[in-house]
């Protein structure tokens, strides 16, 4: 993945400047924004007010407090916010604090969000030497980043029945983010060492799947067919996308990330990679050695 000017996330640089987002600090202009996307119907019960209304004194003040550092994520093509990140509660004796994503439903791609998350998650780390993040959200919000839990959200904490919406109670979840788990999965996900970046020629479907599953984690892939659905039977969710918008990449094609995140099953994804690999540049590429994977 390449930014505009920027370098690869985790390369040592606190970088606001990914490929396809960035992320800028709020301004008062902003508020008013915000405010209606944290009181929609789609954010508003599910997020940090419960669907409360608050004043809009009272709104500013609940933004900013205990933050360390916010940012709204949007495309380089346009102003407007698709999500919110924030980094809050911070323990700088024991190193550590707490994180928030919020995708604001204002049309943007939920790709372009994870991939803001991701460019935050490696500034927080660039930036202070905190040894884990902690996340706490709510059970039926969980399917929303299942890719993360797991592989990098490791589950601390859960409080019972703590949360009532939708005519049911659910579970509090508190996850950890652990600094080393973080820079590993970046390094390899993100930083594809040279000998894992290209393979020559387009590969076959099978082949494909096998570097696919590689990268990913992916162990249930044994006997692979183009009708695999890639959420209901992969647990495929935004960051799973970025992940493999990374490792498509990695093998020498240009894919858009919005129609990445439009794939519904394994043979979408390869014919996404079949068209962007027989790009002209992308053969030239090719034929000239392993890509520069030196930016995000």
């Amino acid at each position: 993945m390449h930014s505009a000017g920027g370098g690869l996330v985790g390369d040592g640089d606190a970088r606001l400047v990914g490929r396809n987002v960035l992320l800028r600090p709020l301004v008062s202009a902003d508020y008013e924004m915000l405010y209606l996307a944290e009181h929609s119907e789609s954010l508003g019960p599910r997020w940090r007010f419960q669907g409360a209304t608050l004043s809009p004194e009272r709104f500013r003040d609940a933004l900013w407090r205990g933050v360390t550092a916010q940012f709204v994520v949007t495309e380089h093509t346009s102003p407007r916010p698709v999500g919110l990140v924030a980094l809050y509660d911070v323990d700088h004796a024991d190193q550590y604090g707490y994180f928030a994503v919020a995708d604001l439903a204002t049309g943007g791609s939920p790709t372009r969000v994870a991939q803001g998350a991701v460019l935050f998650l490696s500034y927080v780390f660039n930036v202070w030497p905190l040894r884990k993040l902690y996340a706490q959200t709510a059970e039926f919000n969980v399917d929303q980043f299942r890719g993360w839990c797991g592989k990098l959200l490791v589950e601390e904490g859960r409080l019972h029945e703590h949360h009532y919406y939708g005519g049911k109670h659910w579970d509090e979840y508190t996850f950890a983010l652990y600094r080393e788990a973080w820079l590993e999965w970046e390094g390899r996900v993100l930083r594809p060492t040279q000998a894992t970046t290209i393979a020559p020629g387009l590969l076959t479907f099978e082949a494909f799947v096998a570097r696919l599953a590689h990268e990913l984690e992916i162990s249930s892939l044994d006997a692979p067919t183009p009708d695999i659905d890639l959420a209901d039977d992969l647990s495929f969710d935004s960051l799973t996308f970025v992940a493999a918008l990374g490792a498509i990449e990695g093998l020498g094609a240009t894919v858009d990330d919005q129609a990445l995140a439009t794939a519904r099953t394994l043979g979408d994804l390869y014919h996404l990679y079949a068209i962007g690999a027989t790009d002209a540049d992308c053969v030239a590429a090719v034929a000239s050695g392993p890509l520069d994977r030196d930016h995000v």
